[in-house]
């Protein structure tokens, strides 16, 4: 190469390494190092979440005083006298993600690792994550899919989980762990065989069972990864010849960190192809708490060529003008598929609304209420409790409507009009009456409301019994 063109490149090269963003880490004084460990208050493990730490007065790092965030929290770990190690969570400009740092006992920098970006959940359905400590020598970093409903057995098979580790060793080393997948067979082969039929009326105590290992399995933990350290343990597995392997595994309590909502134990059935791919899950036996509102599943049984049947039951408190206390029980019958999939029929469908009051309103103009007593799934109808006003009254129907909220039956509970001609709307906002229907129907479907019960028939028609 020519030299003057030699000097040239040298010189652009170290003008481009002038032109590079500017460290603004400062030297680290040591007395006031000293002093920002002493007021750090230390990280108590377990501890479920790297949000709950506590918040800096200055908002910013010891060796970078000058990138100010919206909010810092910092916990020092509990290490050996070779190092000081901080864990942080920071906020600035609306994103959120947690790093830790270790310092040698002078507050010289030695290591920084990225632990990865906070998403919260927000009632959409997409990946989230957390940063959790269980003991003092690990960070586990969570990755998962929610679909924006809240399920505790949540699982996608296009959106796998992820869990990370990330070691902290001697002398201030942080190392991300590598995690090692057993093999299909010795997953297997950690569950007990179960004998046929089976029967679980609630789900049992998890004391008799061994506990599934979170790292490298087959079983996707999916949104049990919400609860502070999710425990599944190994009921049994399930071999039936022409059907997929399945195994049952027990779920420990889910309660979401600040949110009112909860999930008791549960009996899992999960099913699997050939690869050890994960196909199809679906909850036998657990419940569901949260204000005003209650499920359970209960009542499961497997028989001897792989049916299953277990009970649905949810019940609302007081959340309605005109009734109270609403219960919907299904018996819900189960068969797998040679794809692996769980196919759902409901064989019997009760729906009853115990406390039935007309709140009889005086009203100056028009106005429609609706509110859903169950939907009936490949039936694709809803059945509603339907209030309409005007000025001169009121009436208040039993209605089942279709998806598109074209009333198909209709039954009279209330009614203060006196024009016996009053035309009364023949549909509802169809708004109100999408839903997706994931069972089928196949048995009867009544619907008591007070000491009246009705048939409610495929086609909406509603005939009293």
């Amino acid at each position: 190469m020519n030299k003057r063109y030699l000097i040239l490149a040298v010189a652009g090269l170290i003008a481009a390494c002038d032109n590079k963003p500017k460290q603004q880490e400062n030297a680290v004084d040591k007395a006031a190092f000293h002093a920002f460990v002493q007021a750090l208050p230390l990280v108590e493990t377990p501890l479920e979440s790297l949000d709950n730490m506590t918040s800096l007065k200055e908002n910013h790092t010891i060796e970078d005083t000058l990138t100010k965030y919206d909010d810092l929290k910092a916990g020092r770990i509990r290490t050996a006298q070779d190092a000081v190690v901080v864990v942080y969570f920071g906020e600035k400009d609306n994103s959120k993600r947690y790093w830790i740092t270790s310092y040698g006992p002078d507050g010289n920098k030695l290591e920084q690792v990225q632990i990865g970006e906070r998403i919260f959940p927000d009632g959409q359905a997409k990946y989230v994550t957390k940063a959790v400590m269980e003991n003092d020598s690990i960070v586990e970093f969570r990755k998962y899919y929610v679909d924006g409903h809240g399920v505790s057995i949540n699982f996608n098979a296009d959106h796998p989980s992820e869990i990370r580790y990330l070691a902290i060793r001697k002398g201030g080393k942080l190392v991300w762990k590598e995690v090692k997948k057993e093999t299909y067979q010795t997953f297997l082969a950690g569950f007990p065989k179960l004998t046929l039929p089976l029967t679980y009326e609630e789900t049992p105590d998890h004391k008799k069972f061994s506990r599934l290992k979170q790292t490298g399995s087959w079983l996707d933990f999916g949104g049990f990864m919400a609860a502070a350290f999710p425990a599944i343990y190994k009921v049994g597995k399930i071999e039936i010849p022409g059907k997929p392997t399945m195994t049952l595994v027990l779920g420990n309590d889910v309660y979401e960190a600040g949110e009112i909502d909860s999930f008791g134990p549960s009996l899992i059935l999960i099913a699997f192809n050939q690869q050890g791919v994960e196909t199809d899950r679906i909850e036998v036996t657990g419940s569901f708490a949260t204000e005003g509102y209650q499920s359970e599943n209960k009542s499961f049984k497997m028989d001897q060529d792989g049916t299953i049947t277990y009970l649905e039951n949810s019940q609302a408190g007081e959340y309605s003008d005109n009734f109270a206390n609403a219960v919907d029980e299904r018996m819900v019958k189960v068969s797998i598929g040679g794809d692996g999939h769980f196919n759902r029929t409901y064989t019997n469908i009760k729906l009853v609304v115990n406390k039935f009051e007309p709140n009889r309103q005086e009203n100056t103009s028009s106005n429609t209420n609706v509110e859903s007593l169950g939907s009936l799934g490949d039936w694709n109808i809803t059945a509603f409790l339907h209030t309409y006003q005007e000025a001169s009254g009121q009436a208040i129907r039993l209605i089942t409507t279709n998806k598109a909220g074209q009333i198909l039956g209709s039954v009279m509970l209330d009614n203060t009009f006196t024009d016996p001609q009053m035309k009364l709307p023949s549909s509802i906002d169809k708004a109100y009456a999408e839903y997706e229907g994931f069972a089928t129907v196949s048995g009867p479907v009544t619907l008591t409301i007070g000491d009246k019960t009705y048939a409610i028939t495929k086609d909406g028609a509603i005939t009293a019994q």
